[in-house]
């Protein structure tokens, strides 16, 4: 098991909420992303600013 000493060093820089609560034609993992996507937009960030993003279910 690995371990990465985040304390100080994480934030949460943006928000978002998927607009579909039912859908079916989508993997979890293509919700995930597009709220990942959202939420970077929502902060003014790309994918080139995130060193490290963590995901629980």
């Amino acid at each position: 098991m690995w371990y990465v000493a985040v304390k100080g060093k994480a934030y949460i820089v943006g928000a978002y909420e998927h607009p579909t609560r039912h859908a079916p034609d989508k993997s979890v993992a293509q919700l995930h992303a597009e709220v990942a996507k959202g939420a970077l937009e929502d902060a003014g960030l790309s994918r080139e600013d995130v060193d490290l993003s963590l995901i629980h279910i």
